[in-house]
């Protein structure tokens, strides 16, 4: 996985958490979602977003990580990580902003538990934040990946 990604991912959903009524919001998961599943670059993404939200600019990371430095996600990470988006663009087109937010403030913190590669990690994010979403959400739509 591209490194710039996952730092895209944590920025983007930090700067969707404080603005989730965005009218753009949805457009903005959706690119990265693209994005995230490999249909465009971290750079095609970032000219997007930049067209979209000039003001985000100095916030993206839109280099390109060289092949050496790319970064490792687990299948079912991936797969959790891609649902999660999913659900937010379904969220943010629905107008359900409260979720949206949760499910922006659950994904922030992903890329730094891949970065540290160990259980304890995960262990320790699904109990902070996915368990927290399904109990107030009442719901198990990640249940699956844990």
């Amino acid at each position: 996985m591209n490194r710039c990604i996952l730092e895209n991912l944590k920025r983007i959903m930090i700067l969707l958490r404080s603005d989730i009524r965005n009218r753009r919001g949805r457009e903005l998961v959706h690119l990265f979602r693209q994005a995230f599943q490999s249909q465009m670059s971290n750079g095609e993404l970032c000219g997007e977003m930049m067209e979209m939200m000039p003001e985000w600019c100095s916030w993206l990371s839109c280099g390109e990580t060289p092949a050496r430095d790319e970064v490792w996600v687990q299948k079912e990470l991936a797969a959790f990580i891609s649902q999660a988006l999913e659900v937010m663009e379904e969220t943010l087109h629905a107008d359900e902003f409260e979720m949206a937010y949760d499910l922006a403030d659950m994904l922030h913190v992903v890329p730094d538990v891949i970065v540290k590669n160990d259980k304890m990690s995960m262990k320790s994010y699904w109990k902070r934040f996915v368990v927290p979403f399904h109990k107030k959400w009442n719901c198990n739509i990640f249940h699956k990946f844990y």
